[in-house]
């Protein structure tokens, strides 16, 4: 997965582009989840909700658990098997 994400500059205005590259592997075990990630001192947590054969749609949250870490970040996304 590929995120782009437009993020409002701290100092002055304007925004700048920050971006991601990750992979995930899953298995089913209940609709709500969630993660902690050590290295980034976040707890994931997301509802996905599967409709047609192809077609995904999820939402959900990270919370920072360290100072480094934002406070919250939500998310949402649309995804579609090729």
């Amino acid at each position: 997965m590929t995120e782009y994400d437009f993020i409002h500059n701290e100092e002055g205005s304007g925004y700048h582009v920050e971006y991601l590259n990750s992979g995930s592997l899953s298995y089913e075990v209940a609709t709500l989840f969630g993660t902690q990630d050590q290295l980034g001192g976040i707890v994931d947590t997301g509802v996905l909700y599967k409709f047609g054969h192809d077609w995904q749609f999820d939402v959900g949250a990270n919370f920072g658990v360290t100072r480094a870490s934002d406070r919250v970040d939500t998310f949402a996304g649309l995804s579609k098997r090729f």
